[in-house]
């Protein structure tokens, strides 16, 4: 991946500036549920009307500015992947086009093909959700089971066990799912092989015969791949059920232990919702990065 970079060297800036802004939108998206806390601790329990009003007007405010942060973050993310494909793309059709007949016969055109068109586009896709998920992400988990420690710090146990259980998970999946999708990659090439043949139409003379035996090839070719895809991404889709199974878990017992705590006076109403936020974000940030490491294995393994 490393060699692919040099293809960035126009678009430096929007490769930092993406990111940044990103993460501008995360600072703001963990101070919402201190608001809301606010909310329901001074302006509700004091009936304080004006009180919540400004609140409410400060949230919006931390949303809209969140908002602006993370349109322009996605217009930068977008302009660097977008050029980094088309330059990638541009230098690699140079390349096939000073390549020999007879290298280009040995390759086939279908892998050459597959290059030019799926890889690349992976590798764009891969990037671009590099950089809008490469700092938002592990900071919101990072950041919510900090918030949740200081909102409510004898619970804390409670959100780091369900971002360790959901990582966990996180790696196993990906560590399986990630070899598989190389093999999808590759049966893809076979398949692309294939369908160029039937549509350049090698071999005519001698293919009178072998229709049938050509219909077979191909459909093998496709069932693999079928198959290997089907893998790959049955075992990907196991870490949404399993990550939402475990942060709900980690809900209840946060109402079931909190509930005890806010009738005794050790945390209030509002730091209870506030530390469910905050483990919604957990989980939220967490699922971000398991896809995030399925589009940049696909990339690193088009790449």
């Amino acid at each position: 991946m490393k060699k692919l970079l040099v293809y960035l060297k126009d678009y430096k800036k929007e490769s930092i500036l993406g990111p940044l802004f990103k993460l501008l939108e995360a600072s703001f998206e963990l101070l919402v549920p201190l608001v809301v806390t606010k909310i329901i601790d001074v302006g509700i329990a004091t009936g304080d009307v004006h009180y919540i009003v400004r609140m409410v007007l400060l949230m919006v405010g931390l949303a809209l500015i969140g908002l602006i942060c993370s349109i322009t973050a996605q217009f930068f993310a977008a302009k660097a992947a977008v050029g980094f494909g088309c330059n990638m793309r541009r230098a690699l059709y140079a390349q096939v086009q000073r390549l020999e007949p007879g290298v280009i016969d040995s390759v086939g055109t279908g892998p050459l093909l597959s290059r030019l068109t799926t890889d690349v586009a992976q590798a764009q896709q891969g990037f671009a959700m590099f950089l809008r998920l490469m700092l938002r992400a592990p900071f919101i988990a990072v950041g919510a089971i900090v918030m949740s420690i200081v909102v409510a710090p004898h619970l804390w146990y409670i959100s780091l066990a369900a971002a360790a259980l959901v990582f966990v998970a996180l790696v196993i999946v990906m560590r399986v799912s990630v070899p598989r999708f190389n093999k999808v990659q590759r049966r893809l090439d076979a398949e692309s092989q294939l369908t160029g043949e039937t549509v350049k139409g090698e071999r005519v003379i001698r293919a009178f015969d072998n229709e049938s035996r050509s219909v077979d090839r191909f459909v093998r070719a496709a069932d693999s791949h079928r198959k290997a895809a089907t893998g790959a991404a049955v075992i990907s889709c196991l870490l949404n059920p399993l990550a939402s199974v475990v942060v709900n878990i980690a809900v209840v017992m946060t109402l079931w232990i909190g509930a005890g705590d806010v009738d005794t006076g050790a945390i209030t109403q509002g730091e209870l919702v506030a530390l469910i936020n905050y483990l919604t974000q957990i989980l939220l940030a967490l699922m971000a990065i398991s896809l995030l490491m399925v589009l940049v294995s696909k990339a690193l393994s088009s790449a």
